[in-house]
């Protein structure tokens, strides 16, 4: 599944603002140690999801930005950062970029306060912005399932969890704040 482009060429882009609860001070290792985390989970769940990655193969390569074959319009852009009581994170990305980084969130990472239904939610307002090009669910869900039973895939996504959980800073909130389409 490409980008999401409407048929005039253009893509869906959706933001998500992540809300953090973090220590008063918290260190700057550990504020960009999550965001960076985040980043590998969704390039992640792209090469395992989409299509166009099928013949994707996980190796250690996966841990070099530049080895990670996601196109330029996958990636994610910081569109607004506010440290405040809760550090917050507006993040823009293609609304099936979106769809599928949620849908890992919800398949990978049970430690965080995050409510699964919360999360549900705003796939499903994410699918209004831009419903058509997405699979569904299931079938995203179950992609993810299958490669991470491959060895190299399975601790690939063991490494990016278990660096998630030993973080002070966890997101407490997320939520969809905005969707345009931009020109292609």
């Amino acid at each position: 599944m490409p980008a999401a482009e409407s048929s005039d060429n253009h893509v869906v882009t959706a933001t998500l603002r992540f809300m953090f609860e973090t220590d008063h001070h918290p260190l700057l290792r550990d504020i960009t140690s999550a965001l960076y985390g985040l980043e590998l989970l969704h390039d992640f769940a792209i090469l395992a999801t989409e299509d166009t990655h099928r013949g994707y193969v996980f190796d250690d390569s996966f841990w070099s930005r530049s080895k990670r074959p996601i196109a330029s319009e996958q990636l994610i852009r910081v569109s607004a950062l506010a440290f405040a009581s809760p550090l917050t994170v507006d993040m823009s990305m293609t609304t099936s970029s979106g769809i599928t980084m949620l849908l890992a969130i919800t398949h990978f990472i049970d430690f965080w306060p995050l409510k699964r239904e919360k999360l549900l939610l705003e796939i499903g307002k994410l699918r209004k912005i831009e419903p058509s090009p997405h699979p569904p669910d299931r079938q995203i869900t179950e992609r993810l399932a299958s490669i991470t039973e491959q060895g190299k895939a399975s601790r690939i996504v063991r490494g990016i969890v278990q660096g998630l959980d030993t973080l002070p800073i966890r997101p407490i909130d997320v939520m969809i704040v905005d969707g345009n389409v931009m020109a292609g």
